[in-house]
């Protein structure tokens, strides 16, 4: 308890030495009770409030407890294991680390909630998967940036809303697939 809560770097043998005494004396010293060397109920109690003992393996809540990065740390899959939100909580930036596919899996949003790109980051591909607005929420230029057919896909209404030149650029063929003026709407020729 003492290496846990001071440091101490005392061997664990359960020999109460000199080394033993001296660091439970500053122990005692710290926490404001006699300092002694002797633990008593006063010494143990105090000890008891401030140790914590971290079982050893895998993070799993049952044995760690919900997973809390004030108690195990920023999120890491190599300690905490393949993000969860079952184990880990709801995925949050603040407590999982900027979203990664890499740490956090493929982004899901039943995993990572709703596609947000403060949490989530700039919308791409390679990180969200393919553009989905069941996943990443009907397509908006404030969040999943400028419209571009090689990031969203080939431009279609039902995944990017209705043609909107001022949304998705101006209409351009390669970009967004043979005219069709109930999808384009009727584009001056000049």
């Amino acid at each position: 308890q003492l290496n846990a809560v001071l440091n101490a770097g005392l061997p664990e043998d359960s020999n109460f030495d000199q080394d033993t005494r001296d660091w439970t004396i500053y122990f005692q010293q710290q926490n404001g009770l006699t300092a002694d060397g002797i633990v008593g109920p006063m010494s143990q109690e105090s000890m008891n409030s401030q140790y914590k003992p971290q079982p050893k393996g895998p993070f799993h809540p049952s044995t760690h407890g919900q997973y809390d990065p004030n108690e195990h740390g920023q999120f890491d899959p190599n300690e905490h294991g393949q993000f969860d939100p079952e184990l880990h909580g709801q995925y949050n930036p603040y407590v999982h680390g900027q979203f990664n596919p890499e740490v956090h899996g493929q982004y899901n949003p039943y995993l990572h909630g709703q596609f947000n790109p403060e949490y989530h980051g700039q919308y791409h591909p390679y990180s969200h998967g393919e553009f989905n607005p069941e996943y990443h929420g009907q397509y908006d230029p404030n969040v999943h940036g400028q419209y571009d057919p090689q990031l969203h896909g080939q431009y279609h209404p039902d995944k990017h809303g209705q043609f909107n030149p001022s949304v998705h650029g101006e209409y351009n063929e390669q970009t967004h697939g043979p005219h069709d003026p109930a999808i384009h709407g009727e584009i001056a020729i000049y």
